[in-house]
Parts: C-alpha cells; structure tokens; sequence
C-alpha cells in the first residue's frame, strides 16, 4: 500500500494496481500494472496502453521506471510495460554522468503523434521527468507577541521587502507597506533595525510592524 497526500491509497492485488479513497471505497479497480496522474487527474497502464481517466485528484504519483534503453534525445525507462522518455538534457542535470537503471519519474507530456493510415490508433509518447521531492525551508520564523520590540539585521531585500535576522537567530519578514515613504533598497542588507510588532493585517496573513530605527 501507499498512502496518498489527500488520505486515498494506492494498492496492489496480484501484481495489479488500484485506487481507493479514504473512506475505502474504491476510485480505480485492481487492473492496471502501473497507476500515476497527469494533469489532475488519474492515468493508468494496462497491457502496455495508456488511458486517462477523468477522476480528478490532487496527489502527484511518482512511478518508478527501469532504464531499458536510450534514443538520440532521450533516455528510456520502462514504466508497467510502456516507455517514459527522458530527454538527455534533463537526465544529465538531475544525475550527471552516472544514471541510475532504476528512478522515480512523473510525466511532464503525452504527445499523440498522428497515424500514418487511415484506421489506425495514434502512437503515444509519454515524455517523463526525475521526481524529487521539494526542500521544506527550515527557516525558523520567529512568533513575536502584539508590542514586542525585536533587534536584528537584515538580511535579505527585495522589492522593498525584508527578512530580518533576529539576534536570537530566528527570522521575520518585514513587507514594504511597513516602510511606508521608505525606499529600502539592496543598500540596506546587513544593516541593523529594531522593530516593534503593532498587529496582524488578517486580509493578507502578515504580522505589522512599526520601524524603529535602522542604521
């Protein structure tokens, strides 16, 4: 079994994949040899064809795929007995020289090429690329009460926003609408600030705050 980000599962029953909900019903039968998603919604890979479903979901399903080969352009892996092509400009970003046989992909395209006669089904190319999961930010965000004046410095401008790197080595960000005629610019970065929290705007989910000094 593997759980799913929304609580649903995906599930295997003699070597064939399914999909049931949270509440365990089922979504997708015990029937495909692989099952990952696309564009919102479910896909599936049975006996070697690709069929998108039009089940609406949120996760993103990694699948892994065998390196089975290689084109011009791409890389070949082998997903429930169809082909990913990884193109080998991404391949060697994501792993250099050193590619591994076996790597966790998501699709990134399904290209349907036309047939060249009449009656016959579209060839469809899956067109993949390396899952990795996203780095959290491990910022430590400092939760100051209604009133508390801080000291830090700043250590980071944008646009008129701050981050201010606290003395206690948390961190707050300081929106531009708190410099009110201020232009805070990149000169500022490292400078010394004491600020003062005066409230919360709600509307916009950010702390307020009245600049004390800087320099």
């Amino acid at each position: 079994e593997i759980k799913l980000e929304d609580g649903c599962v995906k599930y295997s029953i003699l070597g064939k994949w399914g999909i049931c909900g949270a509440d365990g019903q089922g979504i997708l039968s015990c029937s495909y040899t692989e099952i990952t998603t696309y564009h919102g919604c479910y896909l599936g890979i049975k006996n070697s064809i690709v069929s998108q479903t039009t089940i609406k979901t949120s996760n993103i399903i990694p699948v892994t795929g065998r390196r089975s080969g290689e084109t011009q352009k791409s890389i070949i892996f082998n997903v429930g007995g169809k082909d990913f092509l990884v193109s080998k400009t991404n391949a060697k970003n994501t792993w250099k020289d050193e590619i591994p046989s076996s790597v966790d992909l998501i699709i990134a395209n399904v290209c349907k090429s036309k047939p060249k006669w009449r009656g016959y089904e579209p060839k469809i190319s899956i067109i993949a690329k390396p899952f990795s999961v996203k780095k959290v930010n491990t910022r430590n965000f400092h939760n100051g009460e209604v009133s508390e004046i801080v000291n830090g410095q700043i250590s980071w401008v944008q646009n008129g926003n701050v981050i201010v790197k606290l003395n206690d080595g948390t961190t707050v960000f300081v929106h531009r609408t708190n410099f009110k005629d201020m232009k805070v610019g990149k000169e500022y970065k490292n400078k010394n600030i004491t600020i003062k929290k005066i409230g919360v705007d709600d509307i916009h989910k950010k702390d307020k705050w009245e600049i004390i000094s800087i320099g």
